[in-house]
């Protein structure tokens, strides 16, 4: 028998995060360990910069998180654990990357063939 539980906030499975290759660092261009640290609820992850002048994925300790919000305050979103990830994993256009990836793949020659 199988079931399920509907939980108050996402989650992630250490598999997707840790494993080698690490398939989320991978899709997000972010290390395991910054993504460990987002998830385990020991940095922010920056997923909506605003007008703060940070990069989109750009982690924050608690006090430069509170820095900024002091500054910008409700003008930029920045999120910890599973669900800053689940937000940024949700603007990923897959059929875009697709795209990309097989326009490389078409284009790359000798050794970048062989990496792709």
């Amino acid at each position: 028998r199988m079931g399920h539980i509907e939980l108050a906030a996402p989650v992630s499975h250490i598999w997707y995060f840790k494993g080698i290759p690490s398939r989320m660092g991978l899709l997000l261009d972010m290390s395991p360990r910054a993504l460990e640290e987002v998830i385990y609820f020991a940095s922010y992850v920056v997923v909506d910069p605003g007008p703060t002048g940070l990069e989109k994925k750009t982690l924050l300790s608690e006090a430069e998180f509170r820095d900024y919000y002091d500054k910008y305050p409700g003008q930029f979103v920045a999120k910890m654990g599973a669900e800053g990830i689940k937000d940024l994993l949700e603007e990923i256009d897959l059929d875009e990357e697709l795209k990309l990836l097989r326009d490389e793949l078409e284009s790359a020659t000798g050794q970048r063939l062989t990496r792709a």
